[in-house]
């Protein structure tokens, strides 16, 4: 069972300056992830996930999304064992997310893509090469190492490991050294989706 900590967006924004519902612009974005990275900081060390709850924001903008969630995915969880996901997007904000992670491939040539909880399932969001969804949804029903992937898919190990490791580097699974066979082994998984607020 994952340890995930609930984060209103909303809230943070409003520490930040923000007033109102409609939560944009790119300064507002620095300040909300620097405030991001404070939370980490404190509490990632305990925690699996971290669930940005966009409850109450009625309207963003991709230069927020960009500024605040994309840079904390980059700058801050890149760097450790912890994934995060969007929840309660309405449909305005999941444009704004949708344009911020498509501005990345198109202009960039660089692959952002986000989780997002929608009811007790997470989604994708953002463009995963065929092998590697399919792959994130085999996780979504079981934990998986390289060598069972590679029996499954009918691979060599290397193939297969190169595969969980790309899930693993875009930040959309999590992993743990097991012992299996007399072997260290690294399973990649999802927690169970069960919260608590900040």
């Amino acid at each position: 069972m994952g340890r995930i900590l609930k984060v209103s967006i909303r809230q943070l924004a409003e520490e930040a300056g923000n007033v109102g519902s409609v939560v944009s612009y790119r300064p507002v974005g620095a300040k909300v992830k620097e405030l991001l990275d404070k939370i980490a900081k404190e509490q990632l060390h305990m925690l699996d996930m971290m669930e940005l709850d966009f409850a109450n924001v009625d309207n963003t903008e991709p230069s927020f999304i960009d500024s605040a969630i994309v840079m904390f995915k980059m700058d801050t969880i890149a760097k450790k064992n912890n994934i995060f996901y969007l929840s309660n997007l309405n449909s305005y904000v999941q444009y704004a997310v949708e344009n911020c992670i498509s501005w990345y491939l198109t202009k960039k040539n660089e692959s952002h893509p986000l989780l997002w909880r929608t009811n007790d399932d997470l989604q994708v969001i953002g463009h995963l090469e065929n092998k590697i969804a399919e792959l994130f949804n085999m996780i979504k029903q079981e934990d998986v190492t390289a060598r069972r992937l590679a029996e499954l898919e009918k691979i060599n190990v290397n193939n297969a490991s190169t595969r969980l490791k790309k899930l693993y580097d875009l930040k959309l699974v999590l992993r743990r050294e097991i012992m299996e066979d007399g072997a260290r082994q690294q399973l990649y998984y999802l927690p169970k989706l069960l919260t608590s607020e900040y």
